[in-house]
């Protein structure tokens, strides 16, 4: 997000944005957009989606789903890009669900967590496409567990790996040291290896 915008007048957009002000939902998209379609490019291209799914595409349903949503009142920009976050997070899951059912009789297969960090580039290959869809079910569903377990380390899962964010970015959003961020995301994948194996 550009440093041109306050943090009272990005508040002010999303909150007059969520009750019906067309001019502030603009303003938000303008303000949001770029950051959200970097962070949607980066992850559609670890899961090899790019032939399926376009950035543009994530974007635009994530950005108006949040902003149409009946029961938020929007805080700040924190609160909105963890709910972006969420909101990446359920739309590749229903994906990789459509695309699992367009393939019919793939599993769920073991997930290196370690991809997240170094992904391979997917693009050009359907099978290795299709196993990263699998990837994506399989650490929602692990999710769904940590979630149970140790709600802070989920949220950080969520915010890396579904809506890409870097460790920088999280402390950021978080509000907690970058060093924190990092040994929780370590925990975090030990944990979900557990799940995941």
């Amino acid at each position: 997000m550009s440093d041109d915008f306050s943090v009272e007048h990005v508040t002010d957009c999303l909150q007059r944005a969520s009750r019906g002000d067309v001019a502030a939902r603009d303003e938000a998209y303008r303000i949001f957009a770029a950051q959200l379609r970097r962070i949607a490019e980066a992850r559609l291209r670890r899961e090899g989606s790019a032939l399926t799914l376009q950035a543009t595409c994530l974007v635009d349903d994530a950005f108006f789903k949040l902003i149409n949503s009946p029961n938020v009142q929007w805080n700040d920009r924190r609160q909105f890009l963890i709910f972006a976050a969420k909101e990446m997070h359920d739309l590749l899951v229903d994906h990789a669900r459509h695309r699992r059912r367009e393939k019919r009789g793939f599993g769920v297969r073991p997930v290196d967590l370690a991809e997240v960090n170094d992904p391979a580039d997917a693009d050009a290959d359907p099978a290795l496409i299709q196993q990263n869809h699998e990837r994506v079910l399989a650490v929602d569903h692990a999710m769904s567990q940590l979630k149970e377990s140790d709600p802070p380390l989920a949220e950080i899962v969520e915010l890396k790996f579904f809506g890409g964010y870097s460790f920088a970015e999280i402390a950021e959003i978080l509000k907690i040291p970058e060093s924190t961020v990092k040994s929780r995301w370590a925990i975090a994948k030990r944990l979900l290896r557990r799940w995941l194996d």
